[in-house]
């Protein structure tokens, strides 16, 4: 259960609670509030446990999320676009639907995490473990996932064009009707790439 009173002050809103957490040095202890539809924009939570909470359809742009624990969340359909969720967890968070364009995302863990239907456009992914984690028919745009492992992820109908994967783990993947473009950077160990963009390795 969250702590109540962090959960009070985080719900009167991301400025007075941004405030307190400059004067406050207690641990962040938010797991499995409900936070569905909250906005929070530019809310610091940094390092918070926000484990199996609740977060879907929540607006968190520009919030500061690094380090965060987010295992199991649900944060379907949520607003994350521009946010920083540099190494956080959130292995096996639904973000199903969610956005996360432009965000920052190197040295996450989502690996197991559904993210179909997922807006990762220009996202940063560099690093991240997204081992077995089902991105189908996410729009991967001019995403960057240099060095990220992809082991065994699915991503069958997703938008490829312009998105970076030097240097990543791609064995296994399941590319099924992903829509590709010839300028889609790839190297390292690629498993089995679609016929289009095998040749292209950096």
């Amino acid at each position: 259960m969250p702590n109540p009173d962090q959960l009070k002050r985080l719900l009167a809103g991301a400025m007075l609670w941004n405030e307190w957490r400059k004067r406050s040095r207690e641990p962040i202890d938010l797991k499995q509030s409900n936070l569905s539809g909250a906005r929070l924009n530019r809310a610091d939570l940094r390092h918070a446990d926000l484990q199996n909470a609740d977060l879907s359809w929540a607006k968190l742009r520009h919030a500061d999320l690094q380090g965060a624990k987010l295992s199991h969340a649900k944060l379907a359909a949520a607003d994350l676009r521009g946010a920083n969720l540099s190494h956080a967890d959130l292995s096996g968070a639904d973000l199903r639907g969610a956005n996360l364009a432009r965000a920052d995302l190197t040295d996450t863990d989502f690996h197991d995490a559904p993210l179909q239907d997922a807006n990762l456009k220009q996202a940063n992914l560099s690093r991240d473990d997204l081992r077995g984690a089902n991105l189908s028919h996410a729009n991967l745009r001019g995403a960057n996932f240099g060095g990220a492992n992809l082991h065994s992820a699915y991503l069958a109908g997703v938008k490829l064009e312009g998105a970076n994967f030097d240097g990543a783990d791609l064995t296994g993947v399941q590319w099924e009707a992903a829509r590709l473009s010839v300028d889609t950077g790839l190297s390292g160990d690629t498993g089995d790439v679609p016929p289009e963009i095998g040749g292209q390795g950096g």
